[in-house]
């Protein structure tokens, strides 16, 4: 992997794969970050993908030359997403609403990992900073986009799977939603750059039964939200009911002005919103003068307190930012890592305690702690210096008391490791899946842990070259 910094963002090169000939090829263009797509699709299942990229965005390109379907443990019949111009409509969806999808059924777990549903993005599982899977009402739970709608599916055993169904139409990409849950109610956020939303950000919530289908409750709310470039959203509960949401704006309005910390001012926002009831939101805390990609992350502490993670950049450096606040009405000043070159974060919180995971340029997967009110972060914990793996992408979960698990990928394979001390040492590496098909950078998700598991999820390249769909969603069980 070649990898360059630069204070506006970062570029990635992963090298082709090329695993067997065959009649059918599938050659893929993909870009990790907003961007406007264009598919065609022929009867002989050729499928080609151009991504335009704007200006100093983020590139990550993938060549994938015929690959050949080498399992006969799942079985994917599937019409592929097709997108027209501008977008996807909410109300007459464009793409398919279901996929006709046959999973091995036995008594017996299926053989992990597995293939859970077909997909036409890249990005139907991004980012590690939003949530994507939950455990609830006997099930696991599966959100993810199919390039043109929010799917989700259930599983009571992780075998056998529910058929896909609309979440919320008109959304391309998963860094364009996040979920969160208490108990069995789930919490949805849509927040979409590409205008499909209408530049809304817009929120409701459900219940998940123990059928596989959800009740949900209201009808969307809108946030008091005025840009129209909205994206990456996420959502928090915190201890006293409230529910909050933070967003990245890059529209260039709404947000009061400001300096990132080290001084590097840059058009990117962050807008955090809290409800006190039905419609009742309040924008209590804007940071403007970000650069590329801050993807923020609410972490609920105790007595109703709320953390907010966020990546800045600086000139040479970009790290992980740390906010807190009482009640939302005053925020302490930023607490920053130490380490520059962050690629990607995720958090948790237990108690008054931030654990937070990144990856970096240099393939390096740190752990790091911040005990409430603390002026800085400890650590960082390596938990592998993968030269030779070359990972970009990691994953923390907990249960809350004193477990925590990390997941971490490259192009090919999942590895994952846990701490039953939250943080004070940690088991040794166990690879939970190889020889995957080209991992999409920021795919991994998992849910909260329980009963001595966890749900592990990614976008891969398809195995299949019987389906036109150019992604799958895969499944693996991880143990802690």
């Amino acid at each position: 992997m070649t990898t360059s910094n630069g204070s506006k963002g970062y570029s990635y090169l992963a090298a082709a794969i090329v695993v067997a000939a065959a009649l059918v090829s599938t050659s893929l263009l993909v870009a990790p970050m907003e961007s406007s797509k264009t598919s065609t699709v022929t009867a002989e299942s050729t499928v080609s993908t151009t991504v335009t990229l704007p200006a100093s965005t983020i590139t990550d390109m993938r060549n994938v030359t015929t690959i050949i379907l080498s399992t006969t443990t799942v079985t994917v019949t599937t019409t592929p997403p097709v997108c027209v111009a501008p977008v996807c409509q909410v109300t007459t969806p464009l793409c398919p609403t279901s996929f006709a999808t046959t999973v091995a059924k036995a008594n017996a777990p299926a053989p992990s990992p597995t293939t859970v549903a077909p997909s036409g993005e890249a990005d139907a599982t991004n980012s590690s900073s939003e949530r994507k899977t939950l455990s609830a009402a006997g099930r696991i739970w599966m959100f993810y986009t199919d390039g043109c709608n929010v799917l989700y599916q259930s599983s009571a055993d992780g075998a056998t799977w529910s058929s896909p169904t609309v979440a919320r139409g008109g959304i391309e990409r998963g860094w364009f939603f996040t979920v969160a849950q208490n108990g069995t109610t789930v919490y949805m956020v849509v927040s979409a750059s590409d205008g499909s939303t209408g530049g809304k950000i817009t929120y409701r919530y459900g219940t998940m039964l123990s059928n596989g289908t959800i009740a949900w409750s209201i009808s969307e709310e809108d946030l008091p939200y005025n840009g129209s470039a909205a994206t990456v959203p996420t959502v928090a509960l915190d201890s006293s009911g409230n529910v909050w949401i933070a967003i990245e704006d890059f529209s260039g309005a709404g947000a009061t002005p400001g300096t990132a910390p080290g001084g590097s001012a840059g058009d990117r926002e962050i807008h955090v919103f809290r409800s006190a009831g039905p419609g009742a939101w309040s924008d209590v805390f804007d940071i403007g003068g970000l650069t590329d990609y801050p993807r923020p992350i609410l972490l609920p502490l105790t007595q109703g307190k709320m953390a907010l993670e966020v990546l800045t950049e600086t000139p040479g450096y970009r790290m992980v930012s740390l906010y807190t606040t009482t009640n939302g009405a005053t925020w302490t000043p930023p607490v920053t890592t130490p380490s520059d070159d962050v690629l990607t974060l995720s958090a948790v919180a237990v108690g008054d305690t931030v654990y937070s995971v990144t990856t970096d340029t240099s393939s390096n997967v740190f752990f790091w702690t911040f005990p409430y009110g603390a002026s800085s972060f400890s650590g960082p914990t390596p938990l592998a210096t993968c030269c030779s793996g070359s990972y970009n992408d990691a994953v923390i979960s907990t249960d809350g008391a004193s477990s925590l698990l990390v997941a971490y990928s490259n192009s090919n394979d999942v590895v994952v490791q846990t701490s039953s001390d939250l943080g004070s040492s940690w088991s040794l590496p166990t690879t939970l899946a190889t020889t995957e098909f080209s991992i999409q950078p920021g795919s991994l998700a998992t849910a909260y842990l329980g009963s001595g598991t966890a749900p592990i999820f990614w976008t891969a390249a398809s195995a299949s070259t019987s389906s036109a769909a150019e992604f799958s969603i895969r499944y693996a069980s991880a143990s802690y």
